[in-house]
């Protein structure tokens, strides 16, 4: 069987649903949330194929596990290049919001507040208010 012309998967014996996905959004104006979905299993992918972790049968990511993996990953990301991560977090959940309301996203705005707290894991401590730009001192010896 032929190898794709895949930019995603070069090496691939099949066609690439990402690139299916991008040439259907290109003849639109707007990307649907199914198609945003299948860039998100695109990432969610390659970062498990660096980054390995728990997988279903079939060898695809456990998508609970990975996703929360790779959200964790790219908030370490953000604090290494100063960006606020819980900012981004913040924005991620207001265009979700928006684009579930109406996929295009133009004539909606969300609102989302939260607050962390932390403590060490099964301790009975009291939860203190986490700020990630003076997190407190891990307790491992």
């Amino acid at each position: 069987m032929p190898k794709s012309n895949c930019k995603h998967f070069p090496n691939a014996d099949d066609h690439c649903l990402v690139c299916e996905t991008e040439q259907r959004a290109a003849m639109r104006s707007s990307v649907y949330n199914d198609e945003r979905s299948t860039f998100a299993l695109h990432a969610v992918t390659a970062f498990r194929d660096v980054c390995p972790g728990s997988r279903n049968e079939d060898g695809s990511p456990l998508i609970e596990e990975a996703v929360g993996d790779l959200i964790a990953n790219l908030m370490h990301l953000c604090v290494k290049h100063g960006v606020d991560p819980l900012k981004q977090i913040k924005n991620g959940v207001c265009h979700f919001a928006v684009e579930t309301i109406e996929p295009d996203g133009v004539s909606h705005e969300a609102q989302f507040n939260y607050t962390v707290y932390a403590r060490p894991y099964a301790s009975g401590e009291s939860w203190q208010l986490f700020d990630w730009r003076n997190p407190p001192a891990s307790r491992e010896t």
